[in-house]
């Protein structure tokens, strides 16, 4: 009797064994297709896992529904993308999209899923308290966000007070004073010191003036290139940082274009 127990034991992990190995390899092949624009075959491979598969992984039937729904979308098939979309966040209310990986359009279009989804939820009496914190949080995300965004033009740092990095905020502060001001302390000296420099007649005098407000010069433009340079990546870690938790404005991200089959870029602004 322990024998046959044994037996069955053994088949059963042999089975699932093959059933899993023959999910990984189905899912590596749907990511092939995926990578080389195959959207066709994305979406009939993808219904042939979920339908013959009788639990999924979470993490790995997120994955299938992301690809199967940015097909469906990528193929102006936008009905069939939001219930793939929507069928995701069903299995996760949370999940974001890395804007790394996926085109501005199709995150904001997401998003807006997203936002019916969960507001849909807590209109329902039965609503969770989380997905209520959930929408909460990503209102008040997006109003910091939009809080901080001329705040960071005008002062490096000043806006990620804003997106919760202080501390990134405070060095670029720091950056900011310590580049900045003597650029236009310098900049004053500067102007200064042409004048008198120009104004010198003596002979003995002019190598002694050129000298003085060439290093001047120097100084100045050195403390205005850093102070620029300090304002440059404050924008771009503000509005190009990786903060999935914020809504990022302007966004620049790789792409495709299907009709002249060639590799493309797109750029958005979101109002």
């Amino acid at each position: 009797m322990m024998r046959i127990i044994q037996k069955t034991i053994l088949i059963f992990l042999f089975c699932q064994i093959g059933f899993a190995q023959q999910n990984q390899n189905s899912l590596n092949e749907l990511r092939t297709y995926f990578k080389a624009f195959k959207y066709s075959e994305v979406i009939a491979l993808s219904k042939q896992i979920i339908d013959t598969s009788d639990k999924l992984p979470a993490k790995i039937e997120t994955e299938i529904l992301r690809m199967q729904g940015i097909a469906y979308y990528t193929l102006d098939d936008l009905a069939n993308a939001e219930k793939s979309f929507l069928n995701l966040l069903k299995t996760e209310a949370g999940f974001v999209l890395d804007p790394a990986e996926n085109s501005p359009k199709i995150i904001t279009f997401f998003n807006q899923i997203k936002l019916k989804y969960l507001s849909r939820k807590i209109e329902k009496p039965t609503s969770s308290q989380p997905d209520t914190l959930a929408i909460k949080a990503l209102s008040k995300n997006l109003q910091d966000y939009k809080s901080g965004m001329l705040r960071s033009i005008i002062l490096p740092g000043w806006g990620h007070y804003y997106v919760n990095e202080p501390l990134k905020g405070k060095f670029l502060n720091f950056a900011t004073a310590a580049s900045l001001l003597p650029g236009i302390y310098y900049a004053i000296e500067t102007a200064n010191l042409e004048k008198k420099y120009l104004n010198e007649s003596r002979r003995d005098k002019i190598e002694t003036r050129y000298k003085t407000y060439n290093d001047a010069f120097k100084k100045r433009n050195y403390f205005l290139y850093a102070f620029s340079a300090v304002w440059l990546y404050s924008q771009y870690d503000y509005f190009f940082g990786n903060r999935p938790a914020y809504s990022q404005k302007i966004k620049i991200s790789p792409d495709f274009d299907l009709k002249n089959q060639a590799p493309t870029f797109r750029f958005s602004y979101k109002f």
